[in-house]
């Protein structure tokens, strides 16, 4: 088997290997074929059954959520045909399943998209930037592929294929396949000028401010004047500010260590960012290109003038 048709596009299958397969149960590994293919982006990982023998849709499920979390990819299974009855217990169980040339179950990839008109992408995915700003900051990824950058940051492989995209629909980075048909990351600017292309679709990374009155000493990475008083001259505030991401933040006020929350003023200023803050050797600081995303927008001209400084430093450095 070379190729499947869903929604209407040749789709090229390739053979897993073993190094991909590593983990997966033998009974699995008996009983089905394992394939690898793309549509719009995203990777799938394509089961064929050895057997002409059929699971129940439960049993299908059951095996779908155990691969999935050692393969990291969505698991699809491929039918030469399925009666309606089928279909339907199989769409109730939210098992994703592809019969040649008829039907397709896949409602995470919007398969009507294909009709939907092309939208100008103008802002990298907040995922996007994270990879892009580790790339700049933390270690150069240039080289890598998807499974290896898998190890280094907290995104899985199905969330870095889109934000990788996400750097390719904008020209930021590009992508090629491997003697083991992996997609491999590279950039086509040093690092300065890396920064002056993606800085036009970056985002500032807070999404919400939030204050209160005490917090308990927490490993948090320092954000704002204070982190910039770290990289700069400036001289701190009194109140302290941290960054956290939103998983981080539902933590603390779920475990009640934020009293006196509330979104006004406070002595802790708490700002939740799109992505986990971003924090190079274990300074407990942010980084600086997320940081100058935060305050460029700031009047003063003292943060301003120091904004430009630490940047000139960090391409001098680097």
């Amino acid at each position: 088997m070379d190729n499947i048709i869903i929604a209407g596009k040749n789709l090229l299958l390739t053979p897993m290997t073993k190094p991909e397969l590593k983990g997966v149960f033998a009974d699995a590994i008996v009983k089905f074929v394992f394939y690898k293919t793309e549509f719009h982006g995203n990777p799938l990982c394509i089961l064929v059954s050895k057997r002409n023998k059929k699971l129940t849709p439960l049993e299908y499920k059951q095996l779908a959520d155990r691969l999935e979390k050692i393969i990291r990819l969505p698991i699809v299974f491929l039918f030469d045909s399925l009666e309606y009855y089928e279909r339907d217990r199989f769409i109730e169980r939210g098992v994703y399943f592809v019969v040649t040339n008829k039907y397709v179950f896949l409602p995470y990839l919007l398969i009507n998209a294909k009709q939907s008109p092309v939208k100008k992408v103008e802002k990298l995915l907040s995922t996007a930037q994270y990879l892009l700003l580790f790339h700049l900051q933390i270690k150069n990824i240039e080289g890598l592929t998807i499974q290896e950058i898998e190890k280094l940051i907290p995104y899985k492989y199905v969330t870095l294929t889109r934000a990788i995209t996400s750097l390719e629909q904008l020209n930021l980075c590009r992508t090629e396949k491997n003697i083991y048909r992996q997609k491999v990351i590279y950039f086509d600017y040093p690092l300065d000028k890396l920064w002056e292309q993606a800085q036009p679709f970056m985002e500032d990374p807070i999404r919400k401010i939030w204050f209160c009155d005490h917090l308990p000493e927490t490993p948090l990475p320092i954000c704002g004047i204070n982190a910039l008083s770290h990289y700069t001259s400036i001289n701190p505030e009194n109140s302290r500010t941290y960054a956290m991401d939103n998983d981080k933040f539902n933590s603390l006020v779920k475990k009640n260590m934020c009293i006196g929350i509330n979104p006004i003023e406070g002595s802790v200023k708490l700002e939740i960012w799109n992505y986990p803050p971003l924090v190079k050797e274990n300074t407990g600081i942010v980084d600086k290109l997320s940081l100058y995303l935060t305050l460029k927008e700031d009047k003063d001209p003292r943060v301003e003038k120091e904004l430009e400084k630490m940047l000139k430093e960090l391409w001098l450095k680097d």
